[in-house]
């Protein structure tokens, strides 16, 4: 042995003395005279034939006979964790039957130029109580690119996102509900999209919807009505259009995970409000005016519809939850702290004035809403770092269409005014309907040219 390593045979000796010794004998103890016998080796020569310390517990341990497994620390020994992925898919469940699952998961398996280890997908399991649901989830379990999280009852949407929110990795988060499925090109699009828009931390897109018993699994593929939705495209008409409705479609959400926490007030639990049936629209309007919001115009998921969904059973609900966001945005923007959700519903178009000071109060909170738009593109082309901008997001966004925007603003209050008052009018309400026109005709031209299309497209209509 002592030719064949070229090793002094009394070093050998001393090194197979400490190794049985080590019975009884401190692991710390043993590795000390070992180093010392290794430092000691080639002693009278120019220095040590090895450096001791990197080969104590690796390479002498890995080659040589008994293995010295006392002298491990386990518990002390550094985890190899995998890299951190480009994306976290996180999706909330609850008792969602097994063929939803796997079409969803499958849909995110098959992103167009996501390889391994470039996503991870984080289930919340909010109390489900199907067994084929947990049973499908356990399954998930053994899967290494899916962790569930279980909660111990059912803690409502919001509370089950802010817990999956806490355990994603990845630079990007992108939601995905378990009765939905991806578009197999919905990552490669939204996050070339992010990486050449930088300012934009929030990025949804179009959809359409399928039916849940429309799913061909075999292909692959979900039966999909004709129709596609589109949401505001533009992050300035998305912010807008976030007041008189929810102008992104949560499903089809990517978002940056750094600006969505820098963001988070401390005591929050996360980005969601956990006591909102609408987390997602209270969500978007909680942020502030310095996170960009967007879509992109192509299909980037298919939603399902079916009569159990939430969308459909707790609508009532949901829809009163976004007036309250709106009217809370408006009371911290606007000064317009006196609005009620009665208010909310006819700047909605969901209902008509009932008197003339709510009429009036209806038409303050347009010019409110009015100037603040104004203002807000008055200060991004004054500096980038104002409120409404971030870094490039003027010359990306803005500066080629400001003087168009301004003028999409103004347009779009006077055609509300003009609509409120006219139905007015035509309800036989005097009273409400004057106090409209009156509101209505004090934008000026834009009034009088509002006025004028809609009589010209009442002739219209009278002609056809």
């Amino acid at each position: 042995m002592s030719q064949h390593l070229g090793l002094p045979a009394e070093w050998l000796l001393r090194y197979w003395a400490v190794t049985v010794s080590e019975q009884g004998s401190m692991a710390g103890d043993v590795d000390d005279a070992r180093c010392a016998i290794l430092a000691g080796l080639g002693a009278g020569t120019q220095g040590p034939l090895l450096e001791a310390l990197p080969y104590v517990k690796t390479y002498m341990d890995s080659v040589h006979v008994p293995l010295l497994f006392k002298s491990l620390d386990l518990r002390a020994a550094r985890i190899l964790t995998l890299p951190a992925p480009a994306v976290s898919w996180l999706m909330p469940v609850k008792d969602a039957p097994t063929p939803w699952l796997r079409e969803a998961l499958a849909s995110i398996e098959r992103q167009v130029g996501m390889g391994p280890g470039s996503w991870e997908l984080v289930v919340v399991d909010d109390g489900s109580e199907r067994e084929d649901t947990r049973a499908t989830l356990a399954q998930w379990e053994q899967l290494p690119q899916v962790r569930v999280i279980r909660l111990d009852r059912n803690r409502g949407i919001g509370a089950a996102l802010n817990e999956g929110w806490r355990c994603c990795r990845g630079a990007h988060v992108a939601r995905l509900d378990a009765d939905d499925v991806a578009h197999p090109e919905r990552l490669s699009k939204q996050l070339t999209f992010l990486e050449n828009h930088p300012s934009i931390a929030v990025l949804g897109g179009g959809f359409r919807t399928f039916k849940s018993d429309g799913l061909d699994s075999a292909a692959g593929t979900a039966s999909v009505s004709a129709r596609q939705f589109r949401m505001p495209c533009h992050p300035f008409l998305t912010r807008w259009h976030m007041l008189f409705s929810c102008s992104l479609a949560h499903p089809t959400v990517t978002m940056r995970r750094q600006a969505i926490d820098e963001v988070i007030q401390e005591g929050q639990a996360g980005p969601y409000p956990e006591d909102e049936e609408a987390e997602d629209h209270c969500c978007w309007l909680q942020l502030p005016l310095s996170i960009q919001m967007a879509n992109l115009a192509d299909v980037v998921c298919f939603l399902g519809r079916h009569p159990g969904s939430r969308t459909s059973a707790a609508a009532a609900a949901i829809q009163k939850s976004s007036y309250v966001a709106v009217r809370q945005f408006l009371a911290q923007y606007c000064g317009q702290d006196k609005l009620t959700d009665e208010d909310i519903a006819i700047l909605w178009g969901k209902a008509d004035p009932k008197s003339a000071e709510q009429a009036q109060r209806t038409s303050q909170a347009l010019d409110a809403v009015e100037q603040l738009f104004l203002r807000m593109l008055q200060e991004s082309s004054d500096s980038e770092s104002s409120a409404g901008a971030t870094p490039g997001h003027w010359e990306d966004f803005l500066a080629s269409r400001a003087v168009a925007l301004e003028d999409y603003v103004r347009t779009s209050c006077s055609k509300l005014r003009g609509l409120l008052t006219v139905q007015s009018l035509a309800a036989g309400d005097i009273d409400v309907g004057s106090e409209m026109m009156k509101q209505w005709l004090k934008g000026g031209d834009a009034g009088l040219k509002s006025l004028g299309a809609l009589i010209n497209a009442g002739f219209q209509g009278q002609g056809s």
